[in-house]
């Protein structure tokens, strides 16, 4: 995976084709303690190592005691770690796909100015799901997480492919 990776980024950046073309699909599902249940989807930057970086996307909680629907809060410290706006988690909004776990212990974070929503990675198989609002917990759960390329990235793959080839005629 990470070698085809980095030869659709090179045939992206051979082929002239923009910087949004190299953004790359994200869906998820989260099951967890408590009732808690999510999904939401993500877009995604490589960072060229088989990583990606979430730079826009959401969540859905449709189970537990706070329900909704929050957005990505962008990283203003790209890969690095960041307090986030309400100081109450830090985040990296970093992926791993290709490995276990698929979110860093940082996570990723959601929020719609009143609730912020974050989802970490603990250990092989192992996540937690807290959300804050007025300046204290409102629910914790630990469960499963899994990430899977949305199908639209795999036609993005061939697409580069085909723009790469007609470019070398």
């Amino acid at each position: 995976m990470l070698k085809a990776s980095s030869r659709f980024v090179a045939l992206c950046v051979l082929a002239g084709l923009p910087a949004s073309v190299l953004a790359e699909n994200f869906d998820f599902t989260y099951t967890g303690s408590a009732g808690v249940s999510a999904f939401g989807s993500l877009t995604a930057t490589s960072n060229g190592d088989g990583t990606f970086t979430a730079t826009s996307g959401f969540i859905t909680v449709t189970g537990g005691a706070v329900m909704g629907t929050w957005n990505l809060v962008t990283n203003p410290g790209g890969t690095a770690a960041s307090l986030s706006p309400f100081a109450m988690f830090i985040f990296d909004n970093q992926l791993l796909p290709v490995a276990d776990p698929k979110l860093t212990t940082s996570g990723l974070l959601f929020s719609d100015g009143i609730v912020e929503v974050n989802i970490w990675g603990n250990s092989p198989g192992s996540y937690s799901h807290w959300e804050a609002m007025g300046g204290g917990y409102a629910v914790s759960s630990d469960g499963q997480f899994t990430l899977t390329p949305a199908p639209g990235s795999v036609a993005l793959l061939g697409l580069g492919g085909v723009v790469a080839a007609r470019r070398r005629r």
